[in-house]
């Protein structure tokens, strides 16, 4: 593939995880839960249950307590599950739209600026979209830990970048 339809090419598939999103946050949770699939392998999350301080693991996640305590393992490894798809989905995001944007040549300052934009921008629409979704709850921190995930995706893209120019790639 030549290097001037690599820049596009990666912008498309920012746009296609954008999508995914979007389709992904009009399901509501009990179409998306991971919980009944997870059920039929009770035997792993009891020796999940049986590792030394697992059980001690407790917090507040917006609304919800996160606990591995006995009858919890399930919910606590399917949050997350969500919570790491949250963050990489994202990243992507982040990763695919600077990436794109520098192969496109556009400046590298303005590659980072407009990814950054563009992917904390979707995360806040993404939870708005999930809060007149029936069955979904839409939490800032989502929106924290999304943004996250679309700056760790520039910082490497940038990284990649400016690693490949000072090795003469």
């Amino acid at each position: 593939m030549s290097k001037k339809c690599r820049g596009p090419v990666c912008i498309s598939v920012a746009l296609v995880i954008m999508v995914i999103v979007f389709i992904s946050s009009s399901m509501t949770y009990k179409e998306q839960s991971l919980v009944p699939v997870f059920s039929h392998f009770s035997g792993f999350f009891d020796w999940i249950g049986s590792l030394p301080l697992i059980n001690k693991i407790r917090f507040q996640y917006g609304n919800v307590m996160v606990s591995f305590e006995e009858g919890e393992r399930i919910a606590a490894v399917e949050f997350f599950i969500r919570k790491g798809a949250h963050f990489l989905t994202f990243f992507m995001i982040g990763f695919f739209w600077c990436r794109g944007l520098i192969l496109s040549k556009t400046k590298i300052w303005l590659s980072v600026l407009v990814s950054i934009i563009i992917g904390v921008s979707y995360a806040g629409f993404d939870e708005f979209h999930q809060g007149i979704t029936g069955g979904r709850t839409p939490l800032m921190l989502d929106v924290i830990l999304d943004s996250f995930g679309t700056i760790v995706g520039v910082t490497v893209a940038y990284l990649i970048h400016h690693s490949k120019r000072r090795l003469k790639f």
